[in-house]
């Protein structure tokens, strides 16, 4: 198995007997993935289920109770005899991580990335009231996922409470081997105040219809 996305399949084994396995998710927005594997009659077969890099701490249950399986070249193998009705079930933690740029690339420093699951979330002006070019993003701001079921067919958007402040000297402090500290910009910044950000996946990029912004339009930060 290695795209997650609801559907049904038939498979024909080596043997020439068939076994149907139908997926259930809510993936990329939730990370639990239903299998429910159904052959025409109880058959010895592998499973094998794609582990995305990103991960971490994902677990796995057949019917109802966990098991551990081995793992090779990223993907979970379950070896058994399979009996129609069978279920397995993948959990896949989504927390929301700020993943920071390389500081040799000048363009990119001090910047994060925002990652869910295997989505980057970018920030959009036309979203947020605070001018975009003036905040700082803590490295303790809370950051939590919400689902809007009315947007776009359903997506998940992430809320940040982060502090606006007015930066004038990005990259004024250097350390020892004259790289910036850009650790210190939230707490060296002249604050102004607390706002709250939403975040949207960045596929979905100047895709709003509500706001009546085109995609040039929207100008898009990944802080």
């Amino acid at each position: 198995m290695n795209l997650y996305i609801g559907g049904q399949a038939r498979v024909n084994l080596p043997n020439g007997h068939a076994a149907t396995v139908k997926q259930t998710t809510n993936y990329p927005w939730e990370g639990r993935v239903k299998l429910q594997v159904s052959p025409q009659t109880p058959q010895e077969f592998a499973l094998r289920l794609r582990l995305p890099g990103w991960r971490s701490g994902s677990t796995m249950t057949l019917n109802g109770k966990k098991i551990s399986v081995p793992v090779s070249k990223g993907y979970a193998q379950i070896n058994r005899k399979w009996a129609p009705g069978d279920v397995v079930t993948l959990t896949i933690p989504m927390p929301i991580e700020k993943l920071e740029a390389n500081p040799n690339v000048l363009q990119s420093r001090g910047k994060v990335a925002l990652r869910r699951g295997p989505l980057i979330y970018c920030l959009e002006q036309p979203d947020n009231k605070t001018d975009l070019d003036r905040i700082a993003l803590p490295l303790s701001a809370n950051l939590a996922a919400r689902f809007e079921p009315t947007l776009l067919g359903g997506l998940v958007l992430d809320r940040a409470a982060t502090l606006f402040a007015q930066v004038r000297d990005r990259f004024a402090r250097m350390d020892k081997s004259g790289m910036p500290q850009q650790r210190m910009l939230a707490h060296e910044a002249s604050l102004v105040g607390k706002t709250t950000l939403s975040a949207v996946p960045f596929p979905l990029f100047g895709s709003e219809p509500s706001q009546g912004f085109s995609g040039n339009a929207r100008r898009c930060l990944v802080l």
